[in-house]
């Protein structure tokens, strides 16, 4: 057991790739975790870490160690659940990182909470998936976008995307008629990872350049809000301007110009086993979140 203790903190350290990281995680001290994985490497006559000031790195003999640490912890997991949890409904605490907007995500949770009343859900609104792990959230749900490579992925749904802008934004600049014309609008750009997100127009080599970058954020209800008040033109889900552009506040704009449609995904540490928390919350919220908008294809 003592060993399937220091694998399992070994495992949390190649994940955090920070031994201090790892140490508020698991409750222990930095210096408690750095003398576990010596004596790991001591035992096994290999060394597992790069090590810096900063951060640490896995060696190519930590790697293979990983995988088959993993391995283990994981049937472990499942052996524990086949026999302590079998019956029971799935519970305990699940942290969730956001990247929609609280008011379209808001009636799920309230769904979910209900189904499952075993799991305390613990949300924050953020950037997405980048530092899922080292922040050591349980989930993410962001737009379906390039992801680190030790995270898994499930499909959420997808929503149409346009280019959009509050009435009050067009009455007082003028509307655009072709993709050229957005060099003379205020355009604010969604980004992701520190990267700006596309618009989907289909420019080809001969045409104007992208469209300008007058606002960058990086959450996409800042972006909502900005646009909804009047600030400029955006390239937007629908799903998350759906009332507004039923009541007329904000119009769709180069229609006839866009494609694409925004992806939204749930991403979550890699595994093979997926804790029944975790399962449940994804499978709801792919069930749920774009139900209305898709029907059955979400």
């Amino acid at each position: 057991m003592d060993t399937l203790g220091t694998l399992s903190i070994f495992v949390h350290a190649a994940e955090t790739r920070n031994f201090t990281r790892t140490a508020q995680r698991l409750g222990l001290s930095a210096s408690a975790i750095a003398k576990s994985i010596a004596r790991l490497e001591d035992r096994m006559g290999i060394r597992l870490f790069h090590r810096s000031t900063r951060n640490v790195m896995l060696t190519h003999e930590g790697e293979m160690l990983l995988e088959s640490c993993r391995r283990i912890i994981e049937e472990l997991e499942m052996i524990e659940e086949r026999f302590t949890r079998s019956g029971k409904a799935p519970s305990g605490r699940l942290r969730v990182i956001a990247q929609i907007p609280s008011a379209y995500l808001a009636p799920v949770l309230r769904k979910f909470i209900v189904a499952f009343p075993e799991i305390e859900l613990d949300i924050e609104w953020g950037t997405g998936a980048a530092g899922l792990i080292e922040s050591g959230f349980d989930v993410a749900i962001c737009p379906g976008l390039d992801t680190d490579s030790r995270l898994m992925s499930k499909h959420l749904g997808y929503s149409r995307i346009c280019i959009a802008g509050a009435a009050s934004y067009f009455e007082r600049c003028g509307t655009p008629a072709t993709p050229q014309d957005l060099a003379h609008h205020v355009c604010i750009h969604l980004k992701d990872a520190g990267k700006l997100i596309r618009w989907p127009l289909g420019l080809s080599e001969s045409d104007a350049g992208e469209p300008p970058v007058s606002m960058a954020v990086s959450m996409l209800g800042a972006l909502v809000n900005l646009v909804e008040c009047g600030s400029g033109i955006a390239c937007l889900p629908e799903f998350a301007i759906e009332r507004q552009l039923k009541d007329g506040s904000m119009r769709r704009v180069l229609g006839d110009h866009v494609s694409g449609s925004y992806q939204c995904v749930a991403v979550w540490p890699s595994s093979r086993h997926m804790a029944t928390k975790i399962r449940a919350f994804v499978d709801f919220v792919a069930n749920n979140l774009f139900s209305e908008a898709n029907g059955d294809e979400a």
